[in-house]
Order: C-alpha cells, then structure tokens, then sequence
C-alpha cells in the first residue's frame, strides 16, 4: 500500500486498471469514489471485494461477481495494477468452449425473469409474501425492507406506465427491480407510502376524465384540487403531498428541468395558495397532553411492585423511558436491547433510525440519556427494569425493544410492533394503571383504577415525548436547553465533545425536574383543568380524577410538592455528580436543526420553512465556514493536505481534528485497517451500509494508512540526518501542504519570493530541536535564486567518510529593492512554518503583514530615509532637513540584531513572534547601540571616512565594496621613518609596514581562504574558511573592523600625548 499511496499523492489516479476489469463496474466505482487511494480502502480481502461487486452490480451474475472479484484481489495483493488484455487473453483461451451452443431456455428461469423485470407482476407476489409472513416472526428491519419494496415499486409502475425517460435506460440495463428501487435513495417506506397513496388518487381521476395516466399541462392539477375540494373538503396537506408526489416522480423518472411540472411556478403558487387557504380555516395545531405527574408516580410503582405481570411491569419501564428519553413510539422501537448501557451514571441507548437520522441521512446516529437519579416514588426503577429487560424471558436477540404482549401481559410475541400497535399497547397499559396513595411516608397502589372509562383516550402515542419538554418550560428551563431533551440541536457527526456536553444537559434538566416535584415548584393546576374538560366530556366526574392529585400543599413554604427529599432513592457509587448533570454546561460546536424536507425534488436551490416563523435560513454554509476556520486554525497543514487527497469530507476533517491535530497524532488513532473501521463505528456512528456511507469510511482508512506512511517516512528521514549530522531534507509533501496553506489565506507566492526548500529544512529542524535562531540575510534564499548545494567529504568522529551536501548560501543584498525582497522571503518562511505547526505559541498570528510593516521600518524614514538637520540652517523646517543617508553596512547589522532579539524574546519567553517583532521595532537601546551609536561615534573620524568611497555624501551609496583604506595621512606633526603613509609633503621615511596600510586580503600566508562573513555580519563556524583579520601581515584573531578600531584608538591616544 505504501507504493500506492505515494503514487496518489503524486497525483496518479488512473482507473486503467478497473476498466480492463470491467466498464460498468469502473462506471459504478468512479461515480462513488473520487480516487484510487479512497477506493483500496474500500476492500480488505476476496469476499469483501465480492461483497463490493454486488453492491454495485448486483444484476451481474454470480460468476461475473466472482471473476471480477478475484481480478480486484489479485490487484490488491500484488500492489499494482491488474494484469495486461494480453495476458487475460490467454489465460482465458484455455476456458473458452470449442463450438458455440445454443442456450436451453428453462421456463422456471423464464417466469422468475419475468418477475424481476415486471413491477406489477413483482408486486402482485410481494403483496401475497407480505401476508404469509405477518404470521410469522419478522424483525423491524425485515418488515421496513418489504414495505419499502412494495411501495418503491408501485411507484415505479407509475413510472413505466407514464413512460418517462428514466424506464427507457432501465429497459437497456436489464430492467430489474432491484435497479429501481435503488433510485429512491433512502426514502422511508411510510414517505413511499405516502407519496404512492396520494398519486393514486390523481391518475385514477386522470383515467376518467382524460383518458390517459400523466397529464399534458399542469392544468390537469388545478383542475383536480378544484372538484376535489367540491366533492369533499380537502385536507391542509393535501396539495403539498400531490405536488411532492409529482416531485419524486419526475425526479426519479428522470425528466429534465426545464420540462418538469414541478418546478412551473403557476403549481407552485397554487399550491401554496390552497396551503394558506386550508390552513386559515382549519382547527389549530393541538400538541399532545402531558402525562399527569400521578402517570410517573404509578409506573415507577408498578415496575417495583412483583405481584404483578412481569409484562406490565416491564411496559411500565418502556413508557417510563420514552417520557424521561422524550421518545416517539416509533423512535423506543428503533432502540436495539443491546445499545442499552446501564452504569452508575445513568442509562444510555442509541437511537438507530428516526424521522431524522438513519443510515444514509445527514444525523447517523442519535444518543439519548436518563440519569441515574430520575425517579420520584423513592424505588429504584430503573435497575428493576433493566433486570427484567435482560431475563432470560425477554432478553431474547431482537433489533427492537417493545414486543407485542398478551392480553394477560404474562408472555410477548416475538414479532415486530409498529409505531401504531405500540401507541395502542401503551393505552391499553394506561387503562389498567392502579392509583398510587401515600401511606407513612411511603408509595403504593391501591386497587382503583386511575384513568377509569373512555378517559384513556384523553393521551396519545406523543404524550411522552411532549410530557419532559413540557414540565421542563414550566420550571423556567431556556429553550436553549430543551432542545438537547428531544435531540432536536443534535450536530451533524455527533463528535464526543457534543455527546458528553449533551448528556450533562439532559441530566441536569431530568434532575432538575424531579427535584422540583418532590421538594416544590410545579403547579400542575392547569393540565388538571384540562384533564377535567375532557373527563365532562365523556360524562365521567370529576371525583374520578382524585387520584391524579398527588401534589400537597406546603403551606409553610406555600408550595405544592410531594414531598421528600432529592435524590428520591440514594445511588451508590463515585460517579453521582457525572449523574447530576451540569444545567450550565455549553458545546463547543454549532448547533444542527434538523427539519423534514416538505417537497421532494432535485432543485437548483432550496427554501427552509419553519413552523413557527416561515421562512428560515439555511446554516449549512455558516457551520460550514465555522468547521474549515476550525481545521485553518487547528490542523496541521501537511494533515489537512492527506485528508484533502484522500477525499474526507468537512464534517469529517472537523470530527477527527477535535482530538487529532498532527499527521504523527492520527497515525497511531489504531493499528490495523480493521481497527480503524470499528474505532468509526464506536466515535463517530460510521458504518458502511451503502455506498455513500463505504466511501466515506474507505476514505479515512486511506488517509490513515497515508499518515502512517508519511509519518514512519518523516521519522526514517530524522534519524538518518542525526546520525550524518546533517539538516533534515524536507518533503515534497509537507512543502506542498504548507504552499497550499499559505496560497489558500494570503493568495498565490512567486518562486522569487518563496523559501527555498533548503532554507525551510533548515528552520523546520531548528523549530523542532527547539533551538529557534534568526538567520543571516546570505541564509535566506528563494526558490527561484537557491543554489545546488555541492557535495563535500567530511570524517566522523567514528572514522568514516561521509558525503554530505555543503550549506547553500545566498548573496549579501546591495541595494534596498533587495532587502525588502530578502525580507518577503524571511515573512513567507515563517508563514509557511506556521501552516505547520500551528499549535505553537511562536506561530500564533503569524502574516505576511508584519513583515511587511518591518520592511517599512527599516528602509523607511525612521531608519534609512532619516532626515537630520542641516549644518548652519538651524533647522528651521523640512527645507533645512537633509537625508542622513547611514552607511549601508549599519542597516544591515540593525536589521540583523533587531530580527535576531525578536527570535530570541520569542522563542525563550513563549511568546508569539509577531509580538516580539513589533516590540523591537520600538525599542530605543537596540536603536542606540546597533544604529545611532556607530553612526554618532563615526563623526570623529570623518576625514577617515571621507577617504572611504561610497560613504556620506557619494552618489553610488549602496554598492558593497571591500576595505581597501590606506590609512589616515600623517598630518603635520605625524613623525615616523617606515610611519605612516602621507601625502607629497608629509611623507615618512620608507614605506610604511603592512599593520599600517597595506590593504586586506582574501587568503591566509599557507593559501587557505579566508572568511569574508566573519569580518562583516557574522558567521555561524560552518563556512570550513579561517575566521582571522583580512589585513596583510596581521591576521589575528579577531574581525577586521576590529583591527581598524583599535589602530584609530592607538593614533588618538598618541595624538594626546603629543598635544600635552
């Protein structure tokens, strides 16, 4: 794998292998996989290749699923492509038959085609399998599966018999219906359902009244709504659910846009018509009631109590988690018995298909929660019903929770239970619910009924999951914190800092809730109010309803409660304060709302509406820019970079960069392939149940597997440069990471102004050794102007030679066009390296910006441009101010002492270098000693200076040129035989010795060459050249100007001797 993941980062992501397997299958793959790394990831072995191939194609035949299978094998194992046509040639030759023979039609095999490519006929069968096996013991799975089958093809022979262009490319295909049903995506059955249901009404009209099944115009529509409505009134969902029909119709039939009745305006606005018409003189949205607190109080009892069916006992825990889970009827039976976690914290259960969520949706996977310490009778309930949960009676394997019990609530069937037979399971429960009573401070039930008659039709299946929200708004509990009740706020990947922050929420508000029941705070007045309406209603007193008033007045407190104290029953343990929950925690990612599409359909764009506002916007795009801010500011570049080659989506990057900011960090999140699927499916809820969902898993393996490549690569590469003692050569990969990074914040860098690779080794060495130091300005070299760095033999202290690369060094800049260029690469550089690490202080900030300020400064009027008065003018205004013009040789030593303190103060102080740059800019000591002090202590010797070309007041001030002073003439009273060199009247005795004047030189008395920088800016010891003076005759051990310093020193003080 390695050679191929190298091979995609260079950029190969040829195909040519698969399309010599097979052309529909390389369609297939390339149309799900956006890369050859991203697919190898897909596989591990033959049977998982073959199980890859029929889901692709699952028409082909056994033997072209295992032909194509064992070629994706044997590409796999060899680790390159397949085999060339040649050689497939020929080793099929051998196969093939001498004679061609005709094929036996055989008529089961004819009927069973038949079947497969007929909708009708194939639903006919379905309807008639579906009612041999509701007798028979069938899982949720199972029966969403047929329903969906049977719907799905219902519509398809609407699809058909309208010939809409789709049913033409399925006839060509082969025309099975396994193909069409695939089209419908991940629709729920009861969203098929309802779309056929509502379709068939419309195309039975369309058969009477034009004779045909699709209409020609869009007035066919409006013409039905209208007689409808004469007929019988409609219904407020009933335009909307024709036009979604339609939607899905022509979506799936594949009509194109612009002839699509869906999206003619004059429909849509029709129909939004005839929405705000229906909805305006319909009744009001009523929410479902809320259980009564006497409800709670007796289920809790009734789980407890062992007298009694162990079914209803076990009833009484499932209403009792969906009202503390704030569940659905069809959400508890989506809850797989072994995704039940029970601790000393509380019980935790994954929902794994709702309205919402379901593989294939945006929301994977939902959590929910129920703390330990819920309960307000003082019994624990919870432990109760989690033992009898996993008796041997009930814990049978299932991929639902409530089973279908009987009449005497003594035994369960084992078939599945819808959402509608579960609503009338827990009514006939609530019908036979015992009245709780207080007896000396304890709960029990006595032998009343507590919703006696037709009463028990006052609750519906959605009571429970209204019931939390709604004492939680009446306790004064913000919205904010609701939502987390009903994972209505749930994020997209559900990362485990949402998780954790959500269970603390919900904790805390289920808590809070009980605590508030049994101490005081809840007035239950008004939903007993309501309670008494309905019971008059039904002609039932209200002294029927005593039992439900189990709140007491504390009229010390004046306060109605039930008394006790909080927690009701005392939890073992050191976890009880994880149980409590935290009402203040927060979460460190946006939220998600998620809605319910309302019309179906592949639209340019897309309209949220809310239920309580109309029109809401769309969040997609701010999360999004919240998300790719997170990763621009926490992973590492060279990270970011293999998650982008490897296809990761957004939401996946963000998920995975909570907790792995590095490539070296996510190399060790698991050891093998495998482990890296299951540590997907346990963090992040990923499993591979399609293609979209295979793709996505396969892309992080790749990318996983690329990082561990990478990152035993990078380590290889450090090592063997510390043992040669040489600089680390940085990779292609990380320089191309950190230029996309820096191109994708700052825009497109030149070659003349990007660091060399060279010089960014270099700096990468020193940032991860620790040892951060300001270069000098002949280090800093550009891509364009990076010289090939010669070889050199070297000893080690080991005996051995070595070849190692000499450091490659850059000129000197003469002039200020090439300062600030040199000092744009040194602010890339830095850039570049803050793409990389940008968990480190010394980094935070960092742009191009402030190298661009400190370009400013130095070669602007604070510095080079400085202004000083002229002599004899008495400064009188900017006409008497005359430029300094600084020896150039100082501005450089300024800008290099400045640069090297910043680097210091940042690195010693962890600080960022962006604030230490600014910092050095104004302080005055640096300016004194490296820039006004050798300027101010220069004017003594001006007529030294004025002897030295190319200094004040000359035209070519910038040009570089070598030391080549004779000295200071001998003067008036300058004596000396062989002395110093004078003019024609002055002149000594002989010529003066070489300490004198005699010049400078490049080379030592021996030959060895001497180094230039050490005299000048300095050097670092790695030159291999001398370090000694450049005078002739001197070469002592010190720098140049060192020597001229000391000579000027001496005459002064001769000078003064000679005045006294």
């Amino acid at each position: 794998m390695g050679k191929r993941a190298l091979e995609a980062f260079a950029g190969n992501k040829s195909w040519g292998f698969l399309e010599r397997i097979d052309a529909e299958l390389h369609a297939a793959v390339i149309a799900v996989y956006s890369s050859v790394l991203q697919f190898d990831g897909a596989f591990e072995n033959m049977d998982e290749a073959a199980d890859l191939v029929h889901e692709l194609l699952p028409h082909r035949s056994a033997r072209d699923v295992a032909a194509m299978s064992r070629s994706l094998g044997a590409w796999k194992s060899r680790g390159r492509l397949a085999p060339s046509m040649a050689q497939q040639l020929s080793e099929g030759l051998s196969s093939m038959p001498r004679t061609v023979l005709r094929p036996r039609v055989d008529p089961g095999e004819a009927f069973t085609s038949l079947v497969e490519s007929s909708p009708a006929i194939a639903l006919e069968k379905l309807k008639k399998a579906i009612k041999a096996r509701r007798a028979s013991k069938v899982g949720r799975e199972e029966r969403e599966k047929e329903s969906r089958e049977k719907w799905g093809l219902e519509l398809v022979s609407y699809i058909k018999e309208a010939g809409l262009p789709c049913a033409d490319r399925m006839v060509a295909m082969g025309d099975h219906n396994n193909l069409w049903l695939r089209l419908f995506g991940n629709r729920r059955s009861k969203t098929l359902r309802s779309r056929a249901m509502a379709w068939r009404g419309f195309r039975a009209w369309m058969q009477v009244a034009y004779g045909s099944v699709w209409p020609d115009n869009v007035a066919a529509f409006l013409k039905y709504l209208e007689e409808r409505h004469e007929v019988k009134p409609l219904g407020k969902t009933t335009p909307g659910a024709l036009l979604a029909s339609l939607s899905l119709l022509e979506s799936v039939g594949q009509v194109p846009s612009d002839d699509r009745f869906s999206h003619d305006s004059m429909l849509i606005e029709s129909v939004r018509s005839w929405q705000t018409e229906l909805e305006s003189g319909a009744k009001p949205v009523k929410q479902a009631p809320m259980y009564t607190v006497a409800i709670l109080l007796a289920c809790e009892l009734v789980v407890r109590k062992s007298s009694i069916a162990v079914g209803y006992r076990l009833m009484a825990f499932f209403l009792l988690m969906m009202i503390w889970g704030t569940l659905r009827a069809d959400d508890i039976q989506n809850i797989d018995p072994s995704s039940l976690q029970f601790s000393q914290v509380g019980l935790r259960f994954v929902l794994g298909r709702t309205k919402t969520s379901g593989p294939g949706r945006r929301v994977g996977t939902l959590p929910g929660f129920v703390s330990r310490t819920t309960g307000i009778s003082g019994l624990d309930w919870m432990a109760e019903g989690m033992r009898i949960l996993k008796s041997e009676e009930f814990g049978w394997s299932r991929d639902f929770l409530c089973p279908h019990f009987s009449v005497d609530w003594d035994d369960c069937s084992r078939d599945y239970l819808d959402a509608e037979g579960l609503a009338l399971q827990i009514r006939r429960f609530l019908s036979e619910l015992r009245t709780p009573f207080r007896h000396e401070g304890r709960w029990g039930l006595n032998r009343e009924l507590l919703i006696p008659g037709r009463l028990v039709h006052y609750w519906t299946g959605h009571s429970a999951r209204h019931t939390l929200p709604s004492l939680a708004a009446a306790l004064d509990i913000g919205k904010e914190k609701r939502d987390f009740l009903g994972r209505w706020a749930y994020s997209q990947h559900g990362s485990q800092d949402y998780v954790l922050t959500a269970r603390h929420v919900v904790h805390a508000v289920q808590n809070h809730v009980c605590k508030s029941l049994i101490t005081g705070g809840y007035i239950e007045e008004e939903v007993l109010s309501d309670l008494e309406v309905h019971a008059r209603s039904c002609g039932i007193g209200a002294e029927a309803l005593a039992g439900h008033h189990v709140l007491r007045w504390d009229g010390a407190r004046r306060i109605w409660a039930l008394g006790g104290t909080f927690p009701a029953f005392q939890v073992a343990g050191p976890n009880r304060a994880e149980a409590a929950g935290d009402l203040h925690a927060d979460t460190k990612e946006p939220f998600k709302v998620v809605e319910n599409n309302k019309i179906e359909g592949d639209f340019p764009y897309f309209i949220t509406i809310s239920r309580k506002r109309g029109c809401a916007a769309n969040r997609d795009l701010k999360e999004r820019g919240y998300a790719e801010e997170f990763i621009d500011k926490n992973l590492s570049a060279d990270l970011v970079h293999i998650f982008n080659e490897c296809s990761v989506s957004i939401g996946l990057q963000y998920s995975l960069g909570q907790h792995f900011t590095s490539v070296k960090k996510f190399s060790t999140y698991a050891d093998t392939r495998a482990e890296v699927r299951q540590a997907l499916k346990d963090d992040l809820a990923m499993e591979p149940v399609d293609q979209q969902a295979r793709a996505a898993v396969a892309a992080v393996v790749s990318a996983w597997e690329s990082c561990r490549e990478y990152s035993t690569k990078q380590s290889e590469l450090k090592a063997e440069a510390r043992v040669m003692g040489v600089v680390r050569p940085i990779t292609q990969t990380e320089k191309q990471a950190m230029r996309s990074a820096y191109e994708q914040a700052y825009g497109s860098v030149d070659e003349s102004v990007e660091p060399s690779d060279d010089y960014v080794s270099s700096k990468t060495e020193e940032v991860e050794s620790g040892e951060i130091v300001a270069s000098s300005l002949t280090e800093v070299t550009s891509k364009r102007n990076a010289k090939t760095m010669g070889i050199q033999t070297t000893v080690d202290t080991t005996g051995h030679v070595r070849l190692i690369k000499q450091k490659s060094k850059g000129e000197m800049p003469q002039n200020t066009e090439q300062l600030r260029t040199t000092l744009r690469i040194e602010g890339n550089m830095w850039c570049f390296l803050a793409s990389k690490y940008k968990n480190k202080v010394f980094f935070r900030d960092m742009s191009p910006e402030i190298w661009l300020d400190y370009a400013n400064y130095i070669l602007g009027d604070k510095c080079y441009l400085m202004q000083v008065p002229t002599p004899g003018k008495g400064g009188k205004g900017k006409s008497d101010l005359a430029a300094l013009r600084p020896p150039w040789i100082v501005i450089l030593n300024y800008e290099y002492e400045m640069r090297r303190e910043a680097v210091k103060r940042a690195s010693r102080e962890s600080r960022p270098l962006r604030e230490t740059l600014t910092e050095v800019m104004k302080d005055f000591q640096l300016k004194e000693q490296y820039f006004t002090a050798p300027i101010a202590l220069s004017s003594g010797q001006r007529d030294a200076w004025q002897k030295r070309p190319n200094l004040w007041g000359q035209e070519d001030f910038n040009k570089w040129q070598r030391n080549d002073w004779k000295g200071p003439k001998k003067g008036k009273d300058r004596k000396g035989k062989k002395g110093d060199k004078g003019d024609k009247g002055n002149k000594g005795g002989g010529k003066g010795d070489a300490k004198n004047g005699k010049g400078t030189t490049g080379r030592t008395p021996d030959g060895r060459l001497i180094c230039y920088a050490y005299s000048n800016e300095g050097c670092d010891g790695n030159c291999g050249m001398v370090h000694c003076c450049q005078v002739r005759g001197c070469f002592g051990p010190h720098p140049t100007w060192k020597h001229w310093q000391d000579r000027f020193a001496k005459n002064d003080a001769n000078k003064q001797k000679t005045d006294d």
